[in-house]
């Protein structure tokens, strides 16, 4: 029964003419995307700096480099302009922490700047996804639709507020390069636009190492004729894309350790077969609800989801449902770019070594706005059809009802995420707040002291020192470290978690820091003396 409905239901979507017997004018347009960033902007900037509570190490470094690169067009390793930033051991993409120069730029060396540009790239998405939704669609409602579903998924909604520039520098670039490719078909000049864009694809995530080969070679299969046509231009884009290319092949073979080879999936110690079922236990693992609905990640790591909410809104699984049957029943090459979409989304997540994770598969945004409101549009142009002469009260009420259902669930997110967010994603598995007050509170107080002994138990931890205090902290004025580090020569203070501190000495506490929760998370003390 619901297999022959749905199989009903997807061949009314597949059948539906585009809905452009009125174009909005360009006045209004521009007024509901002007509402539609707004809204966005506020879901995003709203509590920025506190929500999500500390600041990663991540974020620091691509702050940090960001301002070297502004001050003296050098990495922290003293490399001019690179493309890849050396860090932790491993290299991050350039493309994230040169689009935060600009905000460093402006606002300075704070953790405002780095998320800002997080926010700012979580809008050319929004505006991106408007114009691919438009060309592929050939419909201006399902963009505005796909625009406005994209800025209130909780998916690009948590992401968006963070300073993770490598994902969120690879979504608009990845919708812009494939809306110019689709432009291209018509309009050679944009074929070359489409070029730079995806190979800059590559410059942004390691995830578009896995998504954007395939989807090139899917493109020059679907518009081979058209690319033969405009022979010289398609080898000049293509031309731009290989030599874009040729540096991450470089970096690749050249030994380096790299995180996509310590991170994936083909270095654990399995056989063959057991890493085939592995990868399609994780790929499947993507389509779950749990993963899309309910649980989210539903690990140790908190940074990447808010624990009891999934990625998108319940009301979206029957869409997508729906939307996947339609495009298959009718096919068009436009069409199966989404669908191809749909099928690569999960390779980021699947390859690695533990799954799900959201951030590998940031790139299942794009076809999740494209199809939610490709069935939206289609189903009132349906309910138009069938339900004469009631046709408007019919469309009303299951407009009335989406939005109610949509706003609720939106509302019910913002609310569990600014109030219950700050108390379970503080700590270690979290976004590791304290670096920011510990080491501030030093410099604040650095006539007082010799050295700052931060506790070692974060993710790159003398990066916060480079960030927060860097003339401060240089010449071994802070480290990590433990009470082993104790020098009775020296007027040091120790920054460490309650459990670290041992009953070997005397302390006077000088500051505690706290988590939201209100649980005590680090305890400055100075050392009196040695009990034993």
């Amino acid at each position: 029964m619901f297999s022959s409905s749905l199989l009903w239901l997807g061949s009314q979507v597949a059948q539906s003419r585009d809905i452009l017997s009125v174009r909005p004018r360009n006045w209004a347009l521009i007024g509901v995307m002007t509402v539609i960033v707004v809204l966005a902007a506020t879901l995003r900037v709203v509590d920025v700096t506190e929500n999500p509570p500390g600041f990663f190490t991540d974020e620091a470094a691509v702050g940090h480099n960001a301002h070297t690169i502004l001050t003296s067009g050098k990495d922290e390793y003293g490399t001019r302009f690179p493309l890849l930033f050396r860090s932790f051991g491993d290299y991050k993409l350039g493309v994230g922490v040169y689009a935060t120069v600009p905000f460093v730029a402006v606002f300075g060396k704070t953790e405002f700047a780095v998320r800002l540009t997080g926010v700012v790239l979580g809008l050319a998405a929004i505006l991106a996804i408007y114009f691919l939704a438009t060309a592929i669609f050939e419909s201006r409602q399902i963009g505005v639709i796909s625009a406005l579903v994209l800025a209130i998924l909780p998916w690009h909604i948590h992401y968006s507020r963070t300073g993770f520039t490598e994902m969120l520098s690879f979504l608009p670039l990845l919708i812009f390069g494939l809306y110019a490719f689709v432009r291209g078909v018509d309009k050679k000049e944009w074929l070359l636009a489409g070029g730079v864009l995806l190979g800059l694809t590559l410059h942004t995530y390691r995830a578009a190492w896995l998504v954007v080969p395939p989807l090139v070679i899917l493109l020059v299969i679907l518009y081979r004729r058209e690319l033969i046509t405009n022979q010289r231009t398609s080898l000049y884009a293509f031309a731009i894309l290989v030599m874009m290319a040729l540096p991450i092949v470089a970096h690749l073979s050249s030994g380096a350790v790299d995180r996509a080879q310590d991170a994936g999936l083909l270095r654990l110690s399995l056989t063959g077969w057991e890493k085939i079922r592995l990868f399609a236990e994780q790929y499947w693992s993507y389509f779950s609800y749990s993963f899309l609905v309910s649980n989210g990640d539903n690990g140790l790591i908190t940074r990447h989801y808010l624990p009891g909410f999934g990625h998108l809104y319940a009301i979206q699984i029957p869409l997508m449902l729906v939307g996947i049957l339609g495009l298959l029943l009718k096919p068009t090459r436009k069409k199966i770019i989404v669908l191809a979409l749909v099928v690569l989304f999960p390779l980021g997540g699947a390859l690695s070594d533990t799954s799900p994770i959201s951030s590998r598969s940031i790139v299942g945004l794009v076809p999740v706005s494209l199809i939610t409101s490709y069935v939206l549009v289609r189903l009132i142009y349906t309910i138009n059809k069938l339900g004469r002469p009631y046709s408007r009260l019919m469309t009303g009420i299951f407009i009335t009802l989406a939005l109610g259902i949509t706003l609720g669930s939106l509302v019910h997110y913002v609310r569990n995420y600014h109030e219950s967010y700050p108390s379970v994603a503080a700590g270690y598995w979290g976004w590791q707040e304290g670096p920011q007050e510990i080491v501030e509170y030093f410099r604040d107080s650095s006539e007082d002291y010799d050295q700052l002994v931060m506790d070692g138990e974060f993710n790159g931890p003398h990066m916060f020192f480079q960030f927060y205090a860097q003339e401060r902290c240089r010449d071994g004025g802070c480290i990590t470290g433990n009470l082993e580090s104790y020098r009775p020569d020296k007027k040091q203070l120790f920054a460490l978690k309650p459990r670290h501190y041992s009953g070997n000495y005397e302390y006077r506490t000088v500051h505690e820091i706290r988590y939201p929760s209100g649980e005590v998370a680090f305890l400055l003390r100075e050392v009196i003396n040695a009990t034993k």
